[in-house]
């Protein structure tokens, strides 16, 4: 969750960071903008995937498959 505290170490360092250490999938979530960066880890390679604002995704992890409808977010 992106707030003007934060957004600057969530779109950098922790980005970087997770990027770093494999993880599958980071979501940046923008509640002024009602936005969902979501970006997919490909050949240790953070890769956009999508801005979600009403969409469903899912994410694909080894032997769990998740659904996440990112309308609800916003409610």
């Amino acid at each position: 969750m992106l707030s003007s505290s934060t957004s600057a170490k969530d779109e950098n360092i922790k980005f970087d960071l997770y990027q770093k250490e494999g993880v599958a999938y980071y979501c940046l979530v923008d509640p002024d903008d009602k936005v969902a960066k979501i970006y997919e880890l490909k050949n240790s390679i953070y890769v956009k995937k999508m801005n979600a604002t009403n969409e469903t995704i899912v994410f694909n992890l080894k032997d769990c498959v998740m659904k996440y409808d990112f309308s609800k977010i916003w409610g």
